[in-house]
């Protein structure tokens, strides 16, 4: 169970770090395509690394992590709250997790175990419930660098989202290949 923790700490880190604006101020040639790699290759080695899994798992979970993360958001981040209602953007952004979870759950199905790949591949669905939580609980603007919540006029909170949601792949995918 701490493993599991571990790996969704981890997974909280990183893909938060994926989309930090701050991260790009401080690094001028850090971008998009670092920042996804980043997260696909330390969420990938803290999940195999805790679960035991054979080495070679690495570069597949890093290249379907990867490859998860290019698709859009849909303009689903704000759940409703500037454009469209919340329950389209949760619907939608439950749709874009699993987008999300679909490539490294096809990886554990093929490769390891079919019920473990089908569970990781939905999972990305909790997307739309968790973003939706962010959105609703009432944390703390930060000043400077923004880790984990910075809230906007219209109670927009993607960061603590991003949080969220990394921390449940990144559980998510340890599990799997446990």
């Amino acid at each position: 169970m701490l493993a599991i923790l571990i790996a969704a700490a981890a997974g909280a880190i990183l893909f938060r770090l994926r989309g930090d604006a701050w991260l790009r101020a401080a690094l001028p040639w850090w971008g998009t395509l670092e920042g996804r790699l980043l997260y696909a290759g330390g969420t990938a080695a803290v999940a195999v690394a805790i679960a035991g899994a054979a080495w070679w798992w690495l570069p597949i979970l890093v290249a379907a992590l990867w490859l998860g993360s290019v698709f859009g958001w849909w303009q689903t981040l704000d759940m409703g709250t500037q454009t469209g209602s919340r329950a389209r953007d949760i619907a939608l952004h439950s749709l874009r997790g699993v987008l999300w979870t679909l490539p490294a759950g096809l990886a554990v199905g093929a490769g390891l175990d079919l019920q473990a790949g089908a569970l990781l591949a939905l999972s990305g669905a909790a997307a739309g419930p968790l973003y939706a939580l962010a959105m609703l609980v009432p944390w703390q603007a930060a000043a400077g660098p923004v880790w984990i919540s910075r809230q906007d006029g219209n109670g927009v909170n993607t960061e603590a989202g991003e949080c969220l949601f990394g921390a449940w792949i990144g559980g998510a995918l340890a599990l799997a290949l446990a």
